[in-house]
């Protein structure tokens, strides 16, 4: 097995270049669905009509046992489970309710076989041109930022970082020189729901106007 790889290249807040550099797959070549029947039927010496109906139920109950709670694991491949999203919003009474709770997707963690058999992977590098990953720009997060204070008053940090394009995980790095100052603020590393003062102290290092 070989896969094609490019080098990428992370940006700062400000649009300066970083200095980590690392490498990502290629584009991918999509496999029909046609084909993967065909693959699976030339393989297991099944017709293509059994191999259909297997999967679609195997899809069937794959959805009714990850809907109703449970992980499910298939032998070789790997185990299911859902993932949910929501906004965490205080009450009048400044107890945490869940409102908007939805499916975020599917997680899927491969088996030791499948591992096994990837990390045999040969990979090539295509080209050797570095290629800048496209950050939100300063107005885009001044927008994000708006929109959230406007509607609550305060941020919800993982709304915030969805709503900015990043993951907690960045918007966490970006604040981690300030931390000494947020924690004077109140701001702890798990803290959920971001206050005024914190959001102000925010927007104001990291040049968003609201």
């Amino acid at each position: 097995m070989e896969l094609n790889c490019i080098l990428m290249r992370s940006k700062t807040l400000n649009g300066g270049r970083g200095t980590k550099i690392f490498p990502k797959v290629a584009n991918y070549d999509r496999t029909r669905a046609d084909e993967f029947v065909e693959k699976v039927s030339q393989l297991c010496h099944v017709p293509r009509g059994q191999v259909l109906n297997v999967l679609s139920s195997v899809a069937d109950v794959l959805t009714t046992e990850i809907g109703n709670g449970h992980t499910v694991t298939i032998q070789d491949l790997g185990t299911f489970g859902v993932s949910m999203k929501g906004d965490v919003l205080p009450d009048d009474n400044g107890v945490l309710q869940l409102r908007n709770a939805r499916v975020a997707g599917v997680n899927f963690s491969p088996s030791k076989r499948l591992k096994t058999e990837l990390s045999h992977t040969k990979f090539t590098l295509v080209s050797h041109n570095v290629k800048e990953i496209k950050q939100p720009t300063d107005e885009q997060l001044m927008d994000a930022a708006r929109r959230a204070t406007n509607e609550h008053g305060y941020i919800i940090r993982q709304g915030f970082a969805a709503a900015a394009g990043i993951s907690t995980d960045t918007l966490r790095r970006w604040l981690a020189p300030y931390q000494s100052e947020l924690e004077q603020l109140g701001y702890q590393s798990k803290m959920r729901v971001l206050p005024p003062n914190i959001v102000l102290f925010i927007t104001e290092k990291l040049c968003i106007d609201v």
